[in-house]
């Protein structure tokens, strides 16, 4: 049930068991009370508000036959013809319910989603990070034209996988309305609009956060679009808030890892919307791929490179790992947008970051002249990582970092 849900993440997870997901949201609320309808892809009446934020918990439950990287929902017809069995109409007529899912293959709600105050969302947070075994939080921001089942079905996947038995994580997510559909205005400026309402909104939540002291380690993986919406919230957010004590030398970063997946977001926008992170010496991560069809689409649109698919910040290119993952594209979708969510070797060198805290050149990972490769073959798997000797990392790929007072 989901009040047993908020006890703690899982640990050491089993087949079938529920995932917890703490969530925020800016988006739209449709009155509709089957989860995978509660909520809609418009901003919220409040998106404006001082305070945008619906919070809550949705407890995902993981399928018996789950494959690492695999994320398989019902499609939207039998969702649609479950809700509907469930009508008053449907029961006259004598007919019975239907199962929108199938328990053996696909993520599902274990039961209806829970609305939390701001405060009872605090609570169930610390309490969440007390009680798991990494005293670890990472938050998942998804990307564009995902709806908040999707959100919240990766969510729950990636702290699944990356779970070991003596590794957990508590699974944290911001969704936001990432697909305008038709709009009157412009089609990128309606996109545009709803990513910087959506960055104040995410400020607001890791600021939440960051107030929440006990909750421990908190990473952050930003997907997609998503990476932009991040990018507009650190930038909001600033120097000041980006430390866990702004009075302290040197200046310690609020989050431990900061991680662009596949980021659609162009470089001159990255250079200007990481500068707070960076300055605030956060380790920052982005994965991504050559072979991204999708973000070889954005780049069509926007007229401009997508980070995630050059592989390269130019400016800030220094202070960033930069991981190709275009050999293992293969092991994950056809577009090459999601592999590093889907593929088991993303996956291990992701577990390997978040949980070891290892640099990239202590990951057996390929430099090249401006990245790092993911190599197709390797046996590693869950096991725990010793540090390797360092790659000797030329000159130049070392950040220079700023002081808070530069």
């Amino acid at each position: 049930m989901v009040d047993s849900a908020l006890d703690g993440a899982p640990s050491a997870p089993e087949r079938n068991d529920v995932v917890p997901v703490l969530f925020a949201t800016n988006r739209n609320k449709t009155g509709i009370q089957m989860p995978y309808y509660f909520y809609g892809n418009e901003l919220s009446a409040n998106a404006t508000n001082a305070d945008p934020l619906q919070r809550g918990i949705a407890a995902i439950k993981i399928p018996a036959n789950h494959t690492k990287g695999d994320v398989k929902r019902a499609g939207f017809m039998r969702v649609t013809l479950s809700m509907w069995t469930e009508s008053e109409l449907a029961s006259r007529l004598g007919i019975a319910k239907l199962r929108s899912e199938n328990p053996d293959t696909d993520f599902s709600y274990q039961a209806g989603i829970k609305e939390l105050n701001a405060s009872v969302f605090d609570q169930a947070l610390r309490s969440a990070v007390a009680k798991s075994k990494s005293k670890t939080a990472v938050l998942y921001v998804h990307g564009y034209a995902n709806d908040f089942t999707d959100a919240a079905f990766r969510t729950a996947q990636i702290a699944f996988d990356l779970a070991t038995p003596d590794y957990d994580v508590v699974p944290l997510m911001f969704s936001w309305p990432s697909d305008p559909g038709r709009v009157k205005m412009n089609y990128i400026e309606a996109q545009k609009y709803r990513i910087v309402v959506s960055g104040e909104a995410l400020k607001n939540f890791l600021l939440e956060i960051k107030n929440n002291t006990d909750i421990g380690t908190v990473h952050i993986i930003a997907h997609s679009m998503g990476a932009e919406v991040l990018g507009q919230a650190m930038k909001s957010m600033g120097i000041s808030g980006l430390t866990k004590n702004a009075n302290q030398s040197p200046v310690q970063p609020l989050f431990k890892q900061i991680i662009f997946a596949a980021p659609d977001i162009s470089v001159e926008t990255f250079n200007d919307v990481i500068k707070p992170a960076i300055t605030t010496n956060h380790t920052i991560t982005t994965y991504g791929a050559k072979t991204d069809i999708a973000l070889w689409l954005s780049s069509l649109l926007n007229k401009k490179d997508r980070v995630g698919r050059i592989l390269s910040t130019k400016v800030f290119q220094d202070c960033i790992d930069t991981v190709d993952i275009t050999a293992v594209t293969s092991e994950g979708d056809f577009l090459s947008h999601s592999t590093w969510a889907e593929s088991p070797r993303v996956l291990n060198d992701l577990r390997f970051l978040l949980r070891d805290g290892l640099k990239a050149s202590s990951r057996k990972l390929k430099l090249n002249e401006d990245s790092w490769a993911l190599l197709r073959t390797d046996a590693r798997s869950n096991t725990k990582m010793a540090p390797q000797p360092a790659v000797k990392v030329p000159l130049g790929l070392g950040c220079h970092r700023q002081t808070a007072s530069q």
